[in-house]
């Protein structure tokens, strides 16, 4: 089953969501463990360790067990994300171990403590207080029942009644110490966790901050590209969700993955930095050798990502950040440079940029050009099909038309009033 989906398109801020979904396929795993101890039960009885009970009990026990995970795979695979659904996963659970408990042949005790204590997994205090509750009234209602047995070791001995308060004062003790003990490690671990969720959280704003610095001073350095590194970030994001609604790159394009290159555009053209102004700000025409130099600044890019960004511990980050610098210039038809690849060859990410480019290069005024209205950039766009640009990446473009005027009018740059001539 392709649960993880589910858990890829929930909005990366709703982590509770996230950790109750997680949670809830780890029901259905577990559920599925239970299964794996009936080997062992019947070997049991065959070996006469369970002489209070019988194969067939064993056998109905069997079916339900098998029905409950029937239960918990459907409410998994198509409710996971529903808040009823942990209540479900974990009264389903609890029956059937109550279920297990009534057979005097088991002995069964410890399990009663089982499913508050998995509950502690959600991170969700009232929830597991409410479960621990219910737990606690099976247990009851168990040993009540089991008092109704014939059991030999206590009927010649104390009567029913006090063998219901001993056990349920015993076991009540047990019960609530454990709870109260787990539950505190539970706050604590959950403390835990949220400083460290804090402190990752600047870290990810310093990091970002950073990234941005470096993005402004390329544009600060190139005056001709104007608010050009905004926008090609925003284009990538719609190309990348227009691809997915479409139905391309549905997998290696989850919700997480979107995030991380949006958060990476910003640096493509971060190798402009080590070219001197003489040259990215020349008014006349590039010589060869300056031709030359502008197409190195994907190297460049790549290895001011690699030497300066090591210590951002997202090793995916940083490898669409490269990837994306390095081969933004790259063609579909292997007309690109610096390597000529042609291509699935360029890497998913770099196909998106240079399309995002591209685009904007388009939308924008620049000193050797005017800005082509939204028609005319659709067209011309449609005609690089094949050749610059994949032909799934233009069709993702054609199909986000009203989000890409927006975005070019959200991030209009001011008119050029002197242009020089450049190649």
């Amino acid at each position: 089953m392709k649960k993880q989906e589910k858990v890829n398109n929930i909005n990366s801020n709703s982590l509770p969501l996230i950790n109750e979904i997680k949670n809830n396929l780890l029901m259905f795993r577990i559920s599925l463990c239970v299964l794996a101890i009936f080997p062992f039960l019947f070997l049991g009885k065959y070996l006469g360790y369970y002489s209070g009970t019988s194969y067939e009990r064993f056998f109905a026990f069997f079916v339900f067990a098998l029905f409950c995970v029937l239960i918990l795979y459907v409410v998994t695979k198509f409710y996971s994300d529903k808040p009823f659904t942990k209540y479900l996963c974990l009264a389903v659970m609890e029956i059937f171990l109550t279920i297990l408990s009534l057979d005097s042949g088991l002995e069964l005790y410890i399990t009663y403590v089982a499913v508050p204590l998995i509950s502690l997994f959600y991170f969700n205090p009232k929830f597991s207080k409410r479960v621990a509750l219910f737990c606690y009234l099976c247990m009851v209602g168990t040993i009540i029942y089991r008092s109704t047995l014939n059991n030999p070791y206590y009927s010649q001995i104390i009567s029913r009644k006090q063998w219901i308060l001993a056990y349920t004062t015993g076991l009540s003790l047990e019960y609530i110490a454990n709870v109260i003990f787990v539950n505190i490690i539970a706050k604590h671990s959950l403390a835990f966790i949220n400083e460290a969720k804090n402190q990752n959280k600047n870290i990810i704003t310093i990091q970002n901050r950073v990234i941005n610095a470096f993005a402004n001073l390329v544009e600060s350095k190139d005056p001709t590209t104007g608010k050009h590194v905004k926008r090609a970030s925003e284009y990538v994001r719609v190309i990348c969700h227009s691809l997915v609604r479409l139905g391309y790159y549905t997998e290696e394009l989850d919700a997480h993955t979107i995030e991380l290159i949006v958060a990476a555009a910003p640096l493509h053209d971060l190798g402009k930095i080590s070219i001197s102004d003489s040259i990215l700000c020349k008014t006349g025409r590039l010589t060869r050798r300056e031709h030359g130099i502008i197409q190195n600044h994907p190297i460049e890019g790549m290895r001011l990502i690699t030497e300066n960004m090591s210590l951002i511990e997202d090793l995916e980050y940083i490898d669409i950040a490269r990837f994306m610098a390095l081969f933004h210039h790259e063609h579909w038809d292997g007309s690109g440079y610096p390597f000529r690849l042609i291509g699935e060859e360029i890497p998913l990410v770099a196909r998106i940029m240079t399309a995002a480019d591209i685009l904007d290069a388009l939308l924008s005024e620049r000193p050797y050009k005017r800005a082509y209205s939204l028609e005319e950039s659709f067209s011309f766009i449609s005609t690089l099909s094949g050749n610059c640009l994949e032909p799934a990446i233009v069709e993702a473009i054609l199909a986000s038309k009203d989000e890409i005027a927006k975005i070019c009018n959200s991030f209009a740059d001011e008119t050029i009033k002197e242009l020089p001539v450049v190649e």
